[in-house]
């Protein structure tokens, strides 16, 4: 009992935690990018992205990145542009792959590949918008790596034994993340994953198929009881190793510092505990450090709640069809004045807090201009290709309460203090220029 009982929680970190770059999994064959990936991609703009362009648009764009490419293949892919387009998706689509079909006669499925790739490319760099875009393989996880997470999972545990038809029995679920808010429960049977039933399936192959890059989609078949069985489209997310996201200290005998590591959804009552005791043991304001700080958008809308007074807007989310207000609800107010480090890595959700403080003249900004790069201030959707490249799209933009879109310039500090030695990290210490002035501002004789 007691080796099966360690084989499960081996099977359960590997399911649900980060996994360091020497654990990835073995990567599965690739095959070239298909016509039907590329319609697909492009349906999913046209019914998701909050500000879609015409079918048409979309499709010109598709063709100028598909001949291009032939171009530098030696190719002559003019006559391209002499195919009628319907405005219908599908239809045009199909128009297309028939041309395409006769003006790469003779070449490889990877060439044909290729190009299909680069049409898809351009087709998603149209719409200008940092969320939606076409990632070569690789590119995606690498991106996700830099930031300090890769791999994830959808937060369940699973027995390592199958029942008698073959299905593995999830004994737990890490609350707060994308099985538990789905509705999947204890005693919840696996029936398939991506399309794979789990009877045909090593438990090394499962392990394989449900990590897979942050933000990615995975579909799961479920059985509760003798009910029916019930698909869940479910997005991967980074399941912190760490359960301490953040850490604290008494810098100064009136002044407090929090360090933000990973913005969850929880985060906000370590927070609050935190600061709840630094002021026990004197502090009288607080440096709220969210450099390099990545998350997501359910978290800062918990750790704004600390500092505002309910009812105040933290946020608009912005998607297809409507609009939502996310407000504080919180009435017990945090009343410390309060600085906020940034830089440039401090992520949209991060941001968002940052933002949220200073529009209500909560907080004042110190450090480093944010990248627009890394303003993940959108929910979008990642799906990987076959060949690898990984496909995201934009389904909703994040605005902060006076108007500003964080992917449109990123975050400006209100006081800008440049860390000209690389070498020295974000660390609040010794040679912290960013941590210096703000301590200077909090604490002055």
């Amino acid at each position: 009992m007691f080796s099966r009982l360690q084989a499960a929680l081996a099977l359960i970190l590997l399911l649900v935690v980060l996994a360091p770059a020497s654990a990835e999994p073995e990567k599965p064959s690739r095959q070239p990018l298909q016509m039907a990936e590329v319609l697909a991609t492009l349906v999913r703009v046209q019914g998701e992205h909050p500000s879609p362009p015409e079918p048409a648009f979309l499709v010109r764009a598709g063709m100028r990145g598909a001949v291009r490419q032939m171009q530098e293949m030696g190719l002559a892919g003019d006559s391209l542009f002499e195919q009628k387009l319907t405005g219908d998706l599908k239809a045009d689509i199909m128009t297309i792959e028939r041309a395409l079909d006769g003006l790469l006669a003779g070449r490889s499925a990877a060439e044909k590949g290729q190009v299909l790739w680069a049409g898809l490319a351009e087709a998603l760099a149209c719409l200008e918008d940092p969320g939606t875009r076409l990632h070569p393989p690789g590119a995606y996880a690498a991106t996700l790596a830099e930031l300090g997470y890769s791999l994830g999972g959808v937060g369940f545990f699973v027995d390592e034994e199958k029942d008698e038809q073959g299905r593995l029995v999830i004994v737990e679920l890490f609350e707060g993340f994308p099985a538990e808010r789905q509705g999947i429960c204890r005693g919840d049977r696996l029936v398939a994953v991506a399309g794979r039933p789990t009877a045909d399936l090593k438990v090394n192959e499962l392990i394989d198929i449900v990590r897979g890059p942050v933000g990615t989609r995975i579909e799961l078949a479920i059985q509760r009881g003798d009910g029916p069985i019930k698909r869940y489209g479910l997005t991967r997310e980074w399941l912190n190793p760490n359960p301490k996201g953040s850490e604290s200290r008494l810098v100064h005998p009136r002044a407090g510092y929090v360090k933000v590591k990973y913005l969850g959804h929880r985060l906000h009552h370590d927070v609050r505990r935190q600061i709840e005791d630094l002021q026990a043991r004197g502090a009288k304001s607080l440096i709220l450090d969210l450099r390099n700080c990545p998350g997501v958008p359910a978290g800062a809308i918990g750790l704004t709640d600390l500092f505002l007074p309910s009812g105040r807007l933290v946020m608009t989310e912005i998607g297809r069809a409507d609009q939502t207000d996310w407000k504080t609800s919180d009435p017990t107010v945090l009343k410390l004045p309060t600085v906020v480090l940034i830089n440039r890595y401090t992520s949209g959700a991060a941001a968002l807090v940052a933002g949220a403080l200073r529009d209500h003249g909560r907080a004042i900004l110190v450090g480093e201009d944010t990248d627009p790069k890394e303003m993940q201030a959108f929910e979008k959707v990642a799906e990987e290709l076959g060949d690898g490249s990984v496909a995201t799209v934009t389904i909703s933009y994040y605005r902060l309460p006076l108007g500003k879109m964080l992917w449109q310039g990123g975050l400006r500090a209100d006081l800008e203090v440049p860390m000209p030695d690389p070498t020295v990290r974000a660390t609040a210490g010794s040679g912290d220029l960013q941590f210096e002035k703000a301590l200077e501002l909090l604490v002055k004789p």
